[in-house]
């Protein structure tokens, strides 16, 4: 799957869930790991799921869902601000009701 706007936080959780992608989203200083408990993944299993493509520069976020382990979940957090930082905050938690609605 590959993310080409970050605008609608919701319908992009949904499109990820929909996609079989256990996810929570949330922009603007929201932390979904603040109901999401994190899951332990070094830097090769996340440079699987979220491969950098230079040869993608429209890409905001690729997501592999196969290289996913059993009961991970992809997070993502847009900590953008009005002061003209961009960030956005990828990774992984284990899927529950309260984080990712499975």
């Amino acid at each position: 799957m590959t993310i080409r706007q970050l605008y609608d936080p919701a319908g992009l959780q949904r499109e990820l869930r929909a996609n079989g992608v256990p996810a929570a989203v949330t922009f603007h200083g929201n932390d979904p790991r603040l109901s999401c408990r994190p899951y332990p993944a070094g830097r090769a299993l996340l440079r699987r799921i979220f491969p950098a493509d230079a040869r993608n520069p429209y890409a905001a976020v690729e997501i592999h869902p196969s290289a996913l382990p059993p009961g991970a979940a992809v997070y993502l957090n847009d900590t953008s601000n009005s002061d003209g930082y961009l960030g956005l905050t990828i990774g992984l938690a284990y899927t529950s009701k309260q984080c990712t609605g499975s």
